[in-house]
């Protein structure tokens, strides 16, 4: 992919909806050229989908991606950067793009293997920002911990936004940091209607403090569980 002859190309587009690049391996500085050719475009406005996932996006992409986020013109309301090469910096400087965004309704950041649980909390904040308007959010096979939970759960009690949250895959959260989810989940303000805790790190005591939570939950409408080896007969009776 010649990204120098896409950027001169992009940058006169307008009217342009949506851009998929994924998996072309761009690496961080071409992939920051890019954003910052979309940043540029006149047609900007008219963007609503970006799928960069699988492109070693780290610092300098993410840095382009909080200018353009921030940007007035910016009514973008799909994000997909799963697969990337973010890491805890990226998450907080997505955290300054996100903050002060009212568009984006849906983001994907499965799988960033560089992100530990202390980058997860920091992120995890943006939904206790009141114009945060995330509806959507794909956040499997990541190592979250109980410091990314605890920051999710206490977003939950006070976000009314978020519909759906995808945690498939997170085997690092214990029993600490499924109370601390839990907190959000029996929160009367978490509207959330579908949950994704499959081939997680569930065992008996956390599925009962996930279960007694969500019985105080009224809005959940789908739930995913399975492959959760921890749990036995006894805590699903239970």
């Amino acid at each position: 992919l010649r990204i120098p002859s896409l950027v001169s190309v992009l940058v006169k587009t307008h009217g342009l909806k949506q851009i998929d690049i994924s998996r072309n391996h761009l690496e961080d500085t071409s992939a920051a050229d890019l954003i910052t050719a979309l940043t540029s475009m006149s047609g900007l406005i008219y963007l609503v989908e970006i799928r960069l996932g699988g492109n070693l996006i780290g610092q300098k992409g993410c840095a382009a991606l909080r200018k353009l986020l921030r940007h007035p013109a910016c009514k973008i309301q799909l994000l997909c950067l799963n697969e990337n090469s973010l890491d805890d910096t990226c998450m907080d400087v997505l955290y300054g793009g996100l903050v002060a965004n009212n568009s984006i309704k849906s983001i994907g950041l499965q799988g960033q293997q560089f992100v530990t649980a202390s980058g997860w909390g920091v992120f995890f904040d943006i939904f206790s920002n009141s114009i945060c308007s995330i509806e959507r959010i794909q956040a499997s096979d990541n190592v979250v911990g109980d410091i990314g939970a605890i920051s999710l759960g206490d977003s939950l009690a006070v976000n009314n936004n978020l519909k759906r949250l995808n945690l498939r895959g997170v085997k690092s959260i214990t029993l600490g940091g499924w109370r601390g989810l839990s907190k959000g989940l029996r929160s009367p303000h978490c509207l959330l209607l579908v949950l994704n805790i499959s081939q997680c790190s569930v065992d008996d005591v956390a599925a009962v403090a996930t279960a007694s939570a969500l019985a105080k939950n009224t809005s959940l409408k789908e739930l995913d569980i399975l492959t959760n080896i921890n749990i036995s007969s006894s805590g699903w009776i239970e």
